[in-house]
């Protein structure tokens, strides 16, 4: 069975690529579509909104069953900024790396033990044919740290998660390898 995977994120692809590599599924990216599709407006509220407005619009276009996702980093400190507009730390075309430097400016001066965060995501998976809708969320605590941790190669190093230090596995989110 083909399963579209709504990301333009390439870190995100490869790890949902990665966590279905056990399944039935041949899973394909919106690069391997036929037809490219503008990305949608993702003007929601939550990550589940946003998740599902990326799932319906991607699964519609393309009449496959269709696997989205959106998250949202949460900062204490910060009053849950930037919360669901982690893309739009900066605006468009910013790397990783400037935006991760532009919410460690942000931190400035903050001790550690009030740098608490946690990453919320949503999953969803739509079917074009049944227009069945499936939620499923997770929610991973941790805390910001002051800096980058030294380069690590591994499918899990992009966006924030280089400065997300996950308390359940003592180490940041870029530490960790796939299995994690």
């Amino acid at each position: 069975m083909k399963l579209l995977i709504a990301t333009t994120n390439q870190g995100k692809l490869k790890q949902i690529q990665y966590a279905l590599s056990d399944q039935n599924f041949k899973c394909l990216s919106l690069a391997d579509m036929d037809e490219q599709f503008e990305a949608p407006v993702e003007d929601g509220n939550s990550v589940a909104q946003n998740a599902i407005i990326k799932a319906k619009y991607y699964g519609e276009k393309s009449g496959l069953l269709t696997l989205s996702d959106d998250v949202g980093l949460f900062i204490e400190a910060l009053n849950g900024w930037p919360g669901i507009q982690c893309k739009h730390v900066l605006p468009p075309g910013a790397t990783d790396t400037e935006k991760r430097l532009e919410l460690l400016k942000k931190m400035d001066g903050i001790p550690q033990e009030k740098r608490n965060a946690y990453f919320l995501q949503a999953l969803v998976l739509f079917n074009p044919d049944s227009k069945e809708t499936h939620i499923s969320y997770g929610k991973t605590e941790g805390r910001i740290l002051e800096e980058d941790v030294p380069q690590k190669i591994s499918q899990t190093d992009f966006g924030f998660n280089r400065i997300f230090y996950c308390t359940k596995a003592k180490k940041s989110f870029a530490e960790m390898d796939e299995n994690e």
